[in-house]
């Protein structure tokens, strides 16, 4: 069963991967890496859980996605 917490984080996008740190607590969504904040919401149904995040660029750097869907 999936547990609110602190969580290292690799997504891949249409634009290439990487790695994070993401909070999850009480369904809301926080973390970021050295280039882009992330922020969200996410709702567990037993095992599987599915996410929202948004992101938001804070640094120069790679290119990044607007946004992407974690499930």
């Amino acid at each position: 069963m999936f547990k609110d917490g602190i969580y290292s984080a690799w997504f891949k996008t249409p634009r290439g991967e990487g790695t994070g740190i993401v909070h999850f607590q009480d369904g809301r969504i926080s973390g970021g890496d050295s280039i882009v904040s992330y922020s969200g919401s996410y709702d567990v149904a037993g095992d599987p859980f599915t996410a929202t995040v948004v992101t938001e660029r804070h640094a120069e750097g790679h290119a990044t996605s607007a946004s992407m869907s974690l499930s």
